[in-house]
């Protein structure tokens, strides 16, 4: 189905909209407008489904640094964007993504302070260096 296709079921509930309007049948009015008014929910959530197409291509692109850390990144925000795209088109269809989101966000948290605890005992040394010469370089 293309994009006559669409237009043509546009029209269609266009006019039964408007028939069931003038017949005074209201249920069925209201039913095709909650479809009618559905649709752009639905194309919205279609066009963040479109990221699905661009996150492999950041993917194949840090891939090719060659490096394990560029594969490391590259994995790491590839399931990062499909987990966010994925949560983005869910909350647009009308479902509540709250505790999912809230979760994501404690769990990112959790790994970028796991990071810095890490590279902060890792830099123990070098960080105690630089300040003992900026203290001897101050003194003399």
């Amino acid at each position: 189905m293309g994009f006559s296709g669409i237009v043509f079921w546009l029209i269609i509930l266009t006019v039964i909209v408007s028939t069931t309007h003038r017949l005074g049948i209201d249920v069925l009015n209201t039913q095709v407008q909650e479809v009618i008014d559905f649709i752009p929910d639905l194309l919205t959530a279609s066009t963040i489904i479109i990221g699905y197409l661009i996150a492999p291509k950041i993917k194949a692109v840090l891939t090719s640094l060659g490096s394990n850390a560029g594969r490391v990144l590259a994995n790491v925000l590839y399931y990062f964007i499909m987990i966010m795209i994925m949560i983005t088109a869910i909350d647009q269809l009308g479902i509540d993504t709250d505790l999912i989101s809230k979760n994501i966000l404690i769990i990112v948290g959790v790994i970028l302070l796991a990071g810095g605890v890490a590279y902060r005992y890792a830099a123990r040394e070098i960080i105690r260096n630089m300040l003992y010469s900026l203290m001897v370089n101050q003194f003399l």
